[in-house]
C-alpha cells in the first residue's frame, strides 16, 4: 500500500490526489511501527486537505497525527492534534471520530498524570461507541479504562472492565490489535495481583497475537512485560535479554516510551546484579528521556531508581535529593505504589545521613501506606 500510495504520488500532478496518496504513505509507516517516517506526509497531506477545505480527511490526519506524536513521545503535539482532531469531528457530527478522538486523548492524559480527566474522557467515549454500536471501540476502551483502574490499585473495577473487552474481543477477526492490548492489560493486572504464572500467560498470549498480525510494537510490549516476569522473578539473565530485544526493536521504531520502559528494566537489571555504576548511567539516560517526552510517571520511576542506585553506592545526600523529587510526583500522580518504595528508602536514606526523626517520619508513612495497600 505504502509503495504504490509513493508510486500515485509522484506521478499525479493534481493535489488532492496527492495529499491522498501522501496520507496513505503516512498511514502505511504507521501501521508498520515507522512513525518516525510517518509524520512528514501526514503533515504534507494535511495542509493540502485544510487549503482546499477537505475537513473529513483533514480529520483522518489529525487522528493518526494523534498516534504517531504519541509513540514518539511527543505528548504536547499529540494533544494538539487530537483536540483538533476532537473539534473537527463534532463540527461534522462524525460519532466514531469523536470516539477515537476522546479515547486517544484519555491516554494522552494519563500518560502525563491526568488519570481522572483520562477517566472522564474514556467514559464520554464508552458511550458514544455504545450509541453507535461499535463492539471493537468498546473493547478497546474498556481496556483503557481496566488498564487506568489497575494503576489506580482498583482491582476488582479493572478486571471487571478488562473481562468486558475479552468477552466482546471473542467474535472479533484473530490476530487484531485490540486482542493483543486486552492481553497486555490483562496480564499487567495479574501482575500487579502477585499472580505471576497468570500475568506470564497472558503476555505470552499477547506476543503471539502480535506476531500474527505482524504488529512490531505490540511485541515489543509483549517482550517488555516478559521482561518485568523475568526480572521479578530473580531471572536476571534471562529478563536483561528480553529488556534487550524489546529496546532493540523500540530503537528500530523510534519508540521514546518503549526505549524509556525497556532502559528502565535494564538498569534495574544491572543494579540487581552489582553493577550500580553501569545502573546509574542506564537510569540517568531513562530520566533524560522521560522528561524530553514529558512522560510524568516515568520521571518518577526514573528518579525512584536514581536514588536506589546512589543509596547502594553510598551517595546518600544525592539519594534523598532524587527520592523526594520522586515523592512530589508520585503524589502529585496519586502512585500509591510509588509512594511506598519511596518512603521506605527515603528512611533508609536519613537513617544513613544520621537524622532519625526523618527517618521514623518515612518509616510510618511506609508502614501505613503498607496497611492501607495490602490490609495487612
Amino acid at each position: 500500500a505504502r509503495s504504490l500510495a509513493q508510486a500515485v504520488w509522484a506521478e499525479h500532478p493534481d493535489a488532492l490526489l496527492g495529499a491522498r496518496a501522501q496520507w496513505l504513505s503516512g498511514a502505511a509507516r504507521y501501521y508498520q511501527g515507522r512513525s518516525a517516517e510517518a509524520a512528514p506526509p501526514l503533515h504534507a497531506a494535511q495542509r493540502i486537505f485544510d487549503a482546499a477545505c477537505e475537513t473529513q480527511h483533514s480529520l483522518k490526519c489529525s487522528l493518526m497525527l494523534g498516534r504517531v506524536h504519541r509513540d514518539l513521545g511527543c505528548l504536547d503535539e499529540a494533544a494538539l492534534a487530537l483536540e483538533r482532531a476532537l473539534a473537527q469531528a463534532r463540527s461534522l457530527g462524525h460519532g466514531e471520530a469523536q470516539t477515537e478522538a476522546l479515547n486517544l486523548k484519555a491516554g494522552i492524559l494519563s500518560l502525563q498524570g491526568a488519570d481522572e480527566p483520562a477517566l472522564a474522557c474514556l467514559g464520554e467515549a464508552l458511550g458514544l461507541a455504545r450509541a453507535l454500536g461499535l463492539l471493537e471501540k468498546q473493547a478497546d476502551i474498556l481496556s483503557n479504562i481496566g488498564r487506568l483502574h489497575t494503576s489506580l490499585g482498583d482491582y476488582p473495577q479493572a478486571l471487571e472492565n478488562l473481562k468486558q473487552a475479552y468477552d466482546l474481543l471473542k467474535d472479533a477477526p484473530p490476530g487484531t490489535r485490540s486482542a493483543a492490548i486486552n492481553l497486555l492489560n490483562l496480564g499487567y493486572l495479574y501482575q500487579e495481583m502477585n499472580e505471576v504464572a497468570e500475568a506470564q500467560s497472558f503476555f505470552q498470549k499477547a506476543h503471539a497475537v502480535s506476531e500474527l498480525a505482524a504488529d512490531p510494537l505490540m511485541a515489543t510490549a509483549a517482550l517488555n512485560n516478559l521482561a518485568n516476569i523475568h526480572r521479578d522473578c530473580g531471572e536476571w539473565a534471562r529478563a536483561g535479554a528480553l529488556f534487550e530485544e524489546a529496546l532493540r526493536l523500540a530503537r528500530g521504531l523510534e519508540h521514546k516510551s518503549y526505549e524509556l520502559d525497556n532502559l528502565d528494566g535494564l538498569g534495574q537489571v544491572l543494579a540487581a546484579q552489582g553493577a550500580y555504576e553501569e545502573a546509574l548511567a542506564t537510569h540517568r539516560k531513562v530520566l533524560d528521556i522521560a522528561r524530553e517526552i514529558g512522560d510524568r510517571e516515568g520521571e518518577s520511576d526514573a528518579l525512584l531508581n536514581l536514588g536506589t542506585d546512589l543509596l547502594a553506592l553510598e551517595r546518600s545526600a544525592e539519594a534523598v535529593d532524587a527520592l523526594l523529587a520522586s515523592l512530589a510526583l508520585a503524589e502529585q500522580l496519586c502512585r500509591q505504589r510509588t509512594l511506598l518504595n519511596t518512603h521506605e528508602l527515603l528512611a533508609l536514606g536519613y537513617e544513613s545521613l544520621g537524622d532519625p526523626a526523618l527517618a521514623l517520619k518515612h518509616f510510618r508513612a511506609f508502614y501505613r501506606l503498607d496497611k492501607a495497600l495490602f490490609n495487612e
